[in-house]
């Protein structure tokens, strides 16, 4: 017998297969919760692109961090990390830069051929009736109804006021993002909707639609914004568009419109065709005036020059003798004969003052004959 009988118990070699079996999965389990748990907390992880904002939740409330600011961008660090679901959750909006756009097509017409002008239609009024209800139409101050569609571009440039303001949480703490930009589009559509019928009342049919349409888009805008101001929604209005494509009379008077509107492009064209003649017209004036008021200077040197000479001349020979300047009028009338290239005759008249003729420039063979004729007698 052996002297250690507890050597002797049998070994059973499925026990000790079947224990390292279960280490082994042991082991295995850890290293997959190990790995669950790092995959857990890096869905926590996220970034934010430039064409985004992001809002983070804990338990369906809204996170800040340590400086008090609730809105992740992507000026912010490239990586941010929340309490994966189901603790926490993200919600990703449009950054303040992106414009976004909807649509008021309320005053539109109703889609259909009979709309549609046919070819050689343009000039003419439809026959079709106008279906209340169906057709859509704003009433202008001057009681014209017209067709328009107009656009209205605005930015998010606050997630925590646009997020109160149509975002709702269910038991769960979860929230349905396409549903509450479905709602933020049609509370934006009805306001603009409002402030187009409102607007219009207020406005000519012609001013509105064809001679101030800047000014009436510029009216609307500025009355959307009081309004969406006082209710805090967090966007910021970008402008209001009205496409030529977007307005358009009703078509049971689009060809009278049409004809006015044509009379109108022609008177137009004729002002500003007289505009430019105007223009012209004033221009040359100009270009006269400056060259008279340049010649009146000149004029007025010359004029003044003079002045000044006779006052010289007057002051030297105002006291002189009859004699002094019968003497200095000789002198220089010889001076101007030893000038003249051309022959001059003398003599003296009936009263016996002598006459003077000079012959400054060429005549004719008469005039010369004639000269030669009196000069003999």
């Amino acid at each position: 017998m052996s002297e250690h009988p507890e050597n002797d118990i049998p070994i059973n070699e499925g026990a000790e297969s079947l224990v390292g079996a279960l280490r082994f999965l042991f082991v295995g389990l850890r290293i997959i919760m190990v790995i669950l748990v790092v995959l857990l907390f890096r869905t926590g992880f996220f970034t934010v692109e430039p064409t985004e904002q992001v809002l983070t939740f804990k338990f369906g409330k809204l996170q800040v961090d340590t400086t008090g600011e609730a809105v992740y961008t992507s000026g912010s660090s490239k990586a941010h990390w929340v309490w994966p679901q189901p603790v926490g959750a993200t919600l990703k909006l449009p950054s303040k830069s992106t414009l976004m756009s909807l649509e008021a097509n309320r005053f539109w017409h109703e889609k259909g051929q009979s709309v549609i002008a046919k070819p050689g239609e343009d000039d003419q009024d439809s026959n079709d009736v106008l279906t209340l209800g169906k057709d859509g139409y704003v009433i202008t101050g001057d009681a014209y109804l017209f067709h328009v569609k107009v656009t209205l571009t605005y930015q998010i440039t606050n997630a925590v006021s646009f997020f109160n303001s149509f975002y709702a949480l269910d038991e769960a703490g979860n929230f349905d993002q396409k549903s509450s930009m479905e709602l933020a589009d049609k509370v934006f559509r009805s306001h603009l909707e409002s402030v187009v019928t409102l607007e219009s009342t207020g406005w000519r049919i012609d001013d509105a639609f064809y001679e101030k349409l800047n000014d009436y888009r510029s009216t609307m805008k500025q009355r959307l914004i009081k309004e969406i101001e006082t209710l805090d929604y967090g966007i910021t209005v970008d402008r209001i568009d009205i496409k030529s494509e977007d307005k358009m009379p009703l078509r049971q008077v689009r060809g009278t419109f049409n004809k006015v509107n044509q009379a109108n492009a022609e008177a137009q064209n004729d002002i500003n065709t007289a505009l430019q003649e105007r223009s012209k017209i004033l221009l040359k004036a100009s270009e006269n005036a400056t060259q008279v008021k340049a010649d009146a200077e000149v004029y007025k040197k010359q004029s003044k020059s003079l002045l000044e000479n006779l006052k010289e001349l007057d002051k030297k020979f105002g006291e002189s003798s009859s004699q002094d300047l019968m003497y200095l009028y000789m002198d220089e009338m010889s001076k101007i004969l030893q000038q003249t290239d051309h022959r001059f005759v003398i003599r003296q008249d009936a009263s016996g003052k002598d006459n003077y003729w000079l012959e400054l420039g060429p005549d004719s063979i008469k005039d010369r004959k004639e000269g030669d004729d009196n000069a003999s007698e």
